[in-house]
This record gives C-alpha cells, structure tokens and sequence, in this order.
C-alpha cells in the first residue's frame, strides 16, 4: 500500500510555542500557509493596532490617542516624514501609561500631520502599523465687507458627517460659540461679522465612536478605569496680532466626568471643583433637543429616546462635549 498523506485545512488550529508567532508566519512553505495559530490555549491576533483620534493641545501639539490592547506590552508611534508614505518611529509608550501621547516637536499652526502606530507583545513581536490618521490645519484670511475666509484640510481616518465651526471674540479668547454645522464635504466658510473685536475660529468633529483613555484614580474610578476623550479639534486661528491669550480656560477636557453611562434616567456631572453653567444635549445630527439653564450637577434624560447623545457642558473655565448612551 502507498504512503498515506494527510492534508490539514489552513483553517486547522495549530498550537506553537510562546513568542514564536512571527517565524511561523514567515515560513510560507510550511506553516506560514495556516491562519488559526494558537498560543498557550489563545488564539492569536496580530490584527492592525488602531489609532483612535489625533487632536490639538493649548500649546498646538499634537495629541494622539489609540485603542488601548490588554494582550500588548507597548505602542510604537510613527510620525510621516519628509517623503510621502514615509513613516518614522518617534516614540514608544509602555502599556502602563495612558494611551494618549503629545508629540512636542509638532506645530499645528503651520501643518497638518500624519500619524501610525503598532503594538508590540511580551515576546518584542511588532504588530502591522496601523492605518494612517491625518490633522486638520485651519487657516484664516480677511474677505470683503468685514468677511473672514476660513480654510481647513480635512480630517482623515475616520468616518464622520459633520463639522462644527466655533467662534469667540475680545482681546482675549473667551467663551465660544457654535456658529455653523456642515457636511463633513465643505471644508471652507465665509464668516461675516460686524465687530470691532477680534476674531477666533477653531474646528471640530464629534466622532460617534468614542475614544477612551486611561486616567488616574478619581473619587468615581478605579485606577484602571477609563474616560471618554473629547472630540476633535483643529488649531485655532485669529485675527489677533498677539495671538492667543486665554487658552487655557478652553481646555477644562479632562477635568469633567460624566456617569453612569450608559444612562436611564439622571445623567450626573463630575465638574473636578469648576462651576458649570450651562449644559446642552444634541442628538448625532447636531440638533439641541434639550437646553439646560440651570447650573446643576444633573440631568434628567428619562425623556430622551434610547440612542447615542452628546452633552455640551459649559463651565466658567470653559466647554466640553461628551458622548452618553441612553438607555
């Protein structure tokens, strides 16, 4: 009788030894031709690592913040260089610290940027670099009759619908003001506004999928608990000769915790000591469906309809928007 041969399924589980992923892979004659590698009884996933969003910071830095993996030891962060398609490592962040990292040597007043990362495990194995997410870069030019032409890229990796653009006026940047919300297929807008006071811009993007980062111990977490991180934004721009003064009274972000959420009845407000205001809630389209006036560390939604919703808090050092599921 001939010699029997057994022939496996690429689909077969095949169990390897610890940190023995990649080589397996890349033996293409043999049992780099399989898909379902198991290790130590878990199957292993060397999907993509995602970034989650990239924003500004006070001092227009990039802020990038990825999906947080339990099963990887660090994130490599990759920045586009000089040549297109050309990334280059410049940071890696240990799994311990919180998935968000500032890039100090970026400028988003002058550019915009494009960003990966990859994840690595215990065994050093580098993941495939995620797919790229690019900056907005806004610019402002004065237009006729009192007009000020606003100019932005738009932002890429993500799926989103729409744009809020944001005003404030004074010497000095103050309280902001939604004055346009358009398709996320215009990326310029004319403003014309009779003052004699100067202008600032900025624009953002609510993504529906929200981004969450790791924080600190807090009177209502766990010190491996998570917050929602704010939408995101463009650089801010201005007519201001000085530039931007005030700053820091827009960027109350982390400072303000919402719970529980999901939410049935009362949404509660964790405002880290500042004195909120005001509070809005918009739906996904970017319709105000309830305005609350009454400065309070609660809402009731119980009238809300189940769905996805963003709060928009305004405290006396500034404003927040957070994303709640009602139940």
């Amino acid at each position: 009788m001939g010699e029997r041969v057994f022939t496996a399924s690429v689909n077969t589980p095949v169990h390897i030894p610890p940190c023995a992923y990649f080589p397996y892979c890349a033996d293409l004659d043999g049992w780099g031709k399989f898909t379902n590698f198991i290790v130590n009884g878990n199957p292993v996933d060397f999907s993509e690592q995602e970034i989650c969003m990239i924003s500004v910071d006070r001092e227009y830095h990039n802020e990038v913040v990825w999906k947080k993996r339990d099963e990887l030891k660090a994130y490599n962060i990759y920045r586009e260089g000089n040549i297109t398609g050309q990334f280059e490592l410049i940071a890696t962040v240990d799994s311990d610290s919180p998935n968000k990292w500032i890039d100090m040597e970026s400028n988003a007043r002058v550019r915009s940027y494009r960003y990966k990362v990859s994840g690595i495990d215990d065994c050093g194995n580098e993941s495939q670099l995620s797919s790229p997410h690019k900056t907005m870069h806004l610019t402002i030019s004065q237009g006729v009759g009192g007009s000020w032409n606003l100019i932005w890229t738009p932002y890429e990796g993500i799926n989103y619908s729409t744009y809020h653009l944001y005003r404030a006026t004074g010497e000095t940047l103050g309280e902001l003001k939604l004055i346009a919300t358009m398709p996320s297929s215009n990326t310029s807008y004319t403003d014309f506004v009779d003052l004699n006071s100067y202008v600032y811009y900025v624009v953002e993007i609510v993504s529906t999928d929200a981004c969450e980062v790791s924080v600190q111990q807090t009177s209502h977490q766990t010190a491996n608990s998570e917050i929602p991180f704010g939408a995101i934004r463009s650089n801010f721009v201005t007519n201001n000769p000085k530039g931007l003064t005030g700053l820091e009274n827009i960027y109350a972000e982390n400072s303000i915790l919402i719970y529980p959420n999901p939410v049935r009845n009362e949404l509660r407000i964790e405002s880290g000591g500042m004195r909120i205001t005001k509070a809005a809630i918009v739906d996904l389209a970017g319709r105000t469906i309830y305005q609350h006036n009454d400065p309070s560390d609660k809402i009731n939604v119980s009238h809300l309809h189940s769905g996805i919703y963003f709060v928009i808090i305004e405290t006396d050092e500034g404003f927040v928007i957070r994303k709640f599921v009602k139940k």
